[in-house]
């Protein structure tokens, strides 16, 4: 009997990043930083140089790094059963209304497809490995950061754990630095980034699911992974800002008009 009390209560405990979520979050972009600059700096002594596709100098050292963060995520939500709550509902579940939340998203994709002039690789492998990619990219930024990241904080509130994981999220984007990109375009991707955190966590807190966050992150990287632009065009991606500051205000509204499931869900530690 005492076993089985013994065993409750670990259960119960809660973990580091429940019990110190500044800290988990600080030390866990910290270490995402580092590991990204190494991979970046690594591939750039080494020779590696673009490809056909304009982003592939961007996204080589996150091939190397987010393998590992993904195996991560991966024991987190499942092997430890907390993929419930991050992600209470079902898409099973979903109605039209709130499939609709979805729209003004896939505006930013298509403003980001006209921006990056994106060609379809050459052969069906190329493509599949930018899918893939893509994919990887997008389970993984979800999953930490709305996923997480918004787990650990939601008990901090709503507002904190909203801009800590947004703030978060843009700060890793800085790193583009490193890749020789311009200190005007960076600033206006922090910028982007910040707005992109802060309408996916809305998203994730009224949807309260992180599936079509995943899915829209995925599809926003593909098309800049098959981008052959050289050069940024910031006039389109300050219309990408403007977009997404506007639906960050609309959704930050509704929300607080609205009960969301992911907040009405009960979170267990394990």
């Amino acid at each position: 009997m005492n076993s089985t009390n013994g065993q409750l209560s670990s259960l119960q405990t809660p973990g580091f990043g429940e019990r110190h979520p500044y800290w988990a979050i600080a030390l866990t972009t910290l270490v995402l930083a580092v590991l990204l600059g190494a991979a970046g700096t690594a591939l750039y002594l080494m020779g590696s140089q673009p490809g056909a596709a304009g982003a592939v100098q961007q996204v080589q050292p996150v091939t190397l790094v987010y393998p590992f963060f993904a195996l991560w995520l991966a024991v987190m939500f499942f092997a430890r059963r907390q993929w419930k709550a991050v992600s209470p509902q079902r898409l099973s579940g979903f109605k039209v209304d709130r499939w609709s939340l979805f729209l003004i998203p896939l505006l930013v994709v298509t403003i980001n497809l006209f921006s990056q002039h994106p060609a379809l690789p050459q052969t069906l492998t190329h493509f599949a490995s930018l899918i893939a990619l893509a994919g990887l990219v997008g389970f993984v930024e979800e999953g930490l950061y709305r996923g997480l990241f918004m787990k650990w904080l939601l008990p901090r509130g709503v507002v904190t754990a909203v801009l800590v994981s947004s703030v978060a999220f843009a700060l890793t984007h800085a790193l583009n630095l490193l890749g020789g990109q311009s200190m005007s375009a960076t600033a206006l991707q922090i910028v982007f980034s910040l707005l992109f955190g802060v309408v996916a966590a809305l998203l994730r807190l009224r949807a309260g699911s992180l599936l079509p966050l995943m899915l829209w992150h995925a599809a926003f990287d593909l098309v800049s992974f098959l981008g052959t632009a050289r050069h940024e065009n910031l006039g389109l991606l300050a219309l990408n800002i403007a977009v997404l500051a506007v639906y960050a205000g609309w959704l930050a509204v509704g929300n607080a008009r609205k009960a969301s499931p992911l907040i009405n869900t009960r979170i267990e530690f394990s």
